[in-house]
Parts: C-alpha cells; sequence; structure tokens
C-alpha cells in the first residue's frame, strides 16, 4: 500500500459519459483523503473520455481506455493498479451519497 492511500474505488465504464460526471463528482467531494479513484474504460465511443479528462488533477484520480473482456476484466485491471488497503466498486451509474460517505466507513 502507497502511503496516504487507504481507499481505492473502482469504477468500470463504457460509453457511459452521460452518468460517469456524477460518479466522478461523488468521489471527488468525499471529505476523507485517503481515497483514490481508477476508472477503468473500454474504449468508450463517446464523450467518456472528455469527461474524464475534465476531471484529470482534481482529485486522485487515475484512469486508463483499453479494450477489455467486459467488467469482471475491467475490475481486475484495475485491482492490479490499486495502492489501497481497500477496494471499493462503484459503477459508472452510482455514486456515493455524501461527501462523508468514505468518512463513515473508514471506522468499520
Amino acid at each position: 500500500m502507497t502511503s496516504g492511500v487507504f481507499f481505492s474505488i473502482l469504477t468500470a465504464s463504457l460509453n457511459r459519459g452521460s452518468t460517469l460526471r456524477h460518479v466522478l463528482t461523488s468521489v471527488q467531494q468525499q471529505v476523507f483523503m485517503g481515497v483514490e479513484h481508477i476508472v477503468i474504460d473500454g474504449c468508450s465511443q463517446d464523450d467518456t473520455l472528455s469527461v474524464l479528462n475534465a476531471f484529470s488533477g482534481s482529485y486522485d484520480l487515475r484512469f486508463v481506455s483499453e479494450p477489455d473482456r467486459g467488467i469482471s476484466d475491467a475490475l481486475n485491471k484495475g485491482l492490479k493498479l490499486a495502492r489501497g488497503r481497500y477496494i471499493l466498486v462503484i459503477q459508472a451509474d452510482d455514486a456515493l451519497l455524501s461527501a462523508d460517505t468514505v468518512k463513515n466507513a473508514f471506522p468499520l
């Protein structure tokens, strides 16, 4: 585990640019500082990459865009990149409920 990263949040995505901004915002707004977000994109043909690039540098976000063999393959790629002690999976059309969701999970 790399210093400072406690939770790795993985999001697999394929052509979900229309909903991805919502999940990115929900992770970006987390008040718990030990969070990284890894998005694994399966070479989307919509605006997914422009959405990801717009968020790049605004929080601990990393993403890859390359062909995969489905959601399991994508999440396995994300696991290999993850630096956190714990893994959370958030789908590309979901979001964390509030800015303190991860903070509230930390004591558990």
